[in-house]
C-alpha cells in the first residue's frame, strides 16, 4: 500500500474493522482507544482476520505474540505496534 505512517495505517485499520465487523458509523462506543476484544467488536477469529489484513496490506510480518501485547487490543495501539516492525522487503 501507501506510505507507512501511523495515521495511515490507523485510518486504513479503523476502516477495515468497522466494514468486516460491521461497526456502524453512529457507534458513539467506537473509538480508535476502545478495547475491541472486552468490548465485543472484534473476536478471536476477528483477531486472526485482522492480523492476516494487516501483514497483507503492509507487508509485514506480525509474530504470534502480538496478541499479547496490550497495544494490539485497540486500532492507535495496534497501528504504533505496526509501524514499529521492520518491513521485511
Amino acid at each position: 500500500m501507501g506510505t507507512m505512517s501511523f495515521q495511515a495505517i490507523a485510518d486504513e485499520l479503523e476502516q477495515f474493522i468497522r466494514q468486516t465487523f460491521h461497526v456502524t458509523a453512529d457507534d458513539d462506543l467506537f473509538t480508535r482507544h476502545i478495547h475491541l476484544y472486552q468490548e465485543g467488536y472484534v473476536d478471536s477469529v476477528g483477531v486472526v482476520e485482522t492480523i492476516a489484513h494487516l501483514e497483507q496490506t503492509w507487508g509485514i510480518s506480525i509474530p504470534p505474540t502480538a496478541v499479547f501485547d496490550p497495544r494490539f487490543t485497540h486500532i492507535d495501539g495496534m497501528a504504533q505496534y505496526v509501524l514499529a516492525l521492520e518491513r521485511p522487503r
